[in-house]
């Protein structure tokens, strides 16, 4: 499950020789204020994530208005660390996830980028008063994923004008870095350039979900997509939107069904494709690449050695991360 080792298949240009990185102003040129040691190394493989976008927090009062929001603890955050959370409905039902790293004072969020007027409408409705701005800074700050990984799930630091952290999720996807979009073109992050899709393929071999991809807005709950298991929610914080039912789900195991990987023969059936065993529906597709795909199952169903999408048999593959201490079902 930690195998750092790029994707099967992955091809791109490998660059000549071995560069090592510059951190840069906005004007492009060398920042002196962010040359320290820790920033001069290259990584094995970078991609850019033009699906992901970047939301700004900041104001006197931002760390305590996320707070009283979302599933994690602002309070973990700090320039040397990152957090996972979620946006829920007062029912406890999904609507946006996102990475969170401290620039400085500012809060960035690494969101979905199709979906941030969204984002953006729903933290603003409990705004009211608090002294808060919140922004869409996608056009200042762009989204890549370097890898492998540079320290522990979380692990953040300073990097080419911008912040670096492994994926707190799950260090096997390596390193999330939101950097100026201005960067020079003339020192690329790592030795070998993937693509988005690339990328996509990593993540669902690694059988982690991606909130935009995987999940339908309102319908499912974080815990079903094993948010919990991926340091994605805090049992100890203070309230948040949505978090009674969360609790009541974990500490009651109401878990019903779970979004795993599956694997099959073949392409992947459409998104949407209902998952069978006989004549009745237990689940449905999500996100896939060849051979394997996300999808959410019964949890009754897992062990069901006749599950089928589109007439094609699959097999659940629950991942590591995911049934490590798992709860037995009631």
């Amino acid at each position: 499950m930690h195998d750092l080792a790029a994707p099967e298949g992955m091809t791109g240009g490998r660059t000549t020789g071995k560069f090592l990185l510059r951190a840069v102003t906005g004007t492009g040129r060398p920042a002196a204020s962010r040359t320290r040691e820790g920033e001069r190394m290259s990584y094995d493989t970078w991609v850019e994530l033009p699906e992901r976008g970047v939301v700004a927090l900041e104001g006197g009062e931002a760390r305590s208005f996320l707070q009283g929001l979302i599933t994690n603890d602002i309070g973990l955050i700090s320039p040397s660390r990152s957090i996972y959370g979620a946006l829920l409905t007062p029912q406890g039902g999904f609507l946006h996830d996102f990475l969170i790293a401290d620039l400085d004072g500012v809060l960035l969020l690494d969101c979905d980028a199709g979906r941030i007027p969204d984002l953006v409408r729903r933290l603003g409705m409990y705004r009211l008063r608090a002294d808060v701005r919140i922004d869409d800074r996608s056009d200042r700050w762009q989204v890549l994923a370097v890898w492998p990984a540079s320290g522990n799930p979380g692990a953040a630091r300073p990097w080419l004008g911008g912040v670096v952290f492994t994926d707190p999720r799950h260090a096997a996807l390596g390193d999330r870095a939101i950097v100026p979009t201005d960067l020079s073109a003339h020192d690329p992050p790592g030795q070998e350039r993937a693509s988005a899709e690339q990328y996509a393929a990593r993540r669902i071999r690694l059988g982690i979900p991606d909130g935009a991809a995987d999940l339908i807005a309102t319908r499912e709950r974080p815990l079903e997509a094993g948010f919990d298991r991926l340091n994605g929610v805090s049992f100890e914080k203070g309230c948040y939107v949505g978090q009674e039912v969360t609790a009541r789900m974990k500490y009651r195991q109401l878990v019903r069904r779970h979004l795993v990987a599956v694997d099959f023969e073949g392409p992947p059936p459409p998104h949407g494709t209902p998952v069978m065993s006989g004549r009745v529906e237990v689940g449905e597709i999500r996100s896939g690449i060849r051979g394997r795909a996300m999808a959410m199952l019964r949890r009754d169903r897992m062990e069901d050695g006749r599950l089928t999408a589109n007439g094609l048999p699959i097999a659940p593959r629950p991942p590591e991360w995911m049934t490590e201490g798992a709860e037995p079902e009631r």
